[in-house]
């Protein structure tokens, strides 16, 4: 059963949440998802790895964010950076911004999937 304040599944005869201590038993609005069966399941969306999102974006700025479902900012990224790596060749400055922009890609990717994952966990949908 999953709970109606955080998502988490648990076992159907779990009188509270074993994530955040909710009283299961207590009458309340079920969490927003896809009932499927008898049992009063809800199917979530699935949750992504900031694991997979930090190395995609450790190799190429912008592909982490795609993998979160953030499309037109990992497209933005990736432009940015390809033009400045590409202007590093004829400048010397562009290659520290897209040094600066590469790390800070790298947390604002982990940043961005642990707010997607949070939103999954206490609605069952994602937030884009």
């Amino acid at each position: 059963m999953y709970c109606r304040k955080c998502g988490k599944d648990n076992s159907d005869d779990s009188i509270y949440c074993v994530d955040c201590g909710t009283n299961l038993n207590e009458s309340g609005s079920a969490p927003q998802g896809t009932a499927y069966g008898n049992n009063n399941r809800y199917a979530t969306a699935p949750q992504k790895s900031t694991g997979i999102g930090i190395i995609l974006s450790i190799i190429c700025v912008g592909f982490g964010h795609l993998y979160a479902g953030v499309i037109t900012k990992g497209i933005i990224l990736f432009i940015v950076f390809t033009v400045l790596i590409a202007l590093s060749s004829v400048l010397i400055f562009p290659i520290f911004i897209a040094l600066v922009m590469w790390i800070w890609g790298i947390y604002d990717v982990n940043k961005t999937i642990n707010e997607y994952n949070q939103h999954v966990r206490s609605t069952g949908n994602p937030p884009w």
